[in-house]
C-alpha cells in the first residue's frame, strides 16, 4: 500500500498460501467431524454396556440361585434408592468445600 493509500505496486496473497489455507480449514472441518463421531461413539457404548447390564438381570431370572440377587434388588431399591440421594448430596458438599479449598484446576 503506498503513502496515499492506494494498492499500486501491491502483491497478492500468493497461490501457495491460499492452497495450504483451503487446505488446513478442510483438515479442520474433517477433524470436527471426527471428534463429533467419537463422541457419539463413547456415548452409544455407555448405553450399549448399561443395557447388557439389564439384560444379565433378567436372564439371572432363569437361574433359581441367581434369581436371589434380582429379588433382593428389587424388595431394597427404595432405600439403595435413599441410601444413593443421601450419598451424593453429601458427596457434592466435599466436592464443592475441596473446589474453594484446591482451587478449579488439577
Amino acid at each position: 500500500v503506498g503513502p496515499d493509500g492506494s494498492r499500486e505496486g501491491a502483491v497478492d496473497e500468493p497461490g501457495w498460501l491460499k492452497q495450504w489455507s483451503t487446505f488446513f480449514a478442510q483438515v479442520h472441518s474433517e477433524v470436527g467431524q471426527a471428534v463429533v463421531f467419537f463422541t457419539a461413539k463413547k456415548y452409544l457404548t455407555i448405553v450399549y454396556a448399561v443395557i447388557l447390564v439389564l439384560r444379565f438381570f433378567k436372564a439371572f431370572r432363569a437361574n433359581a440361585r441367581l434369581s436371589v440377587v434380582t429379588d433382593t434388588m428389587m424388595k431394597a431399591s427404595v432405600d439403595i434408592i435413599h441410601f444413593f440421594i443421601v450419598f451424593f448430596i453429601i458427596f457434592f458438599g466435599f466436592v464443592i468445600m475441596a473446589m474453594f479449598a484446591f482451587g478449579f484446576d488439577l
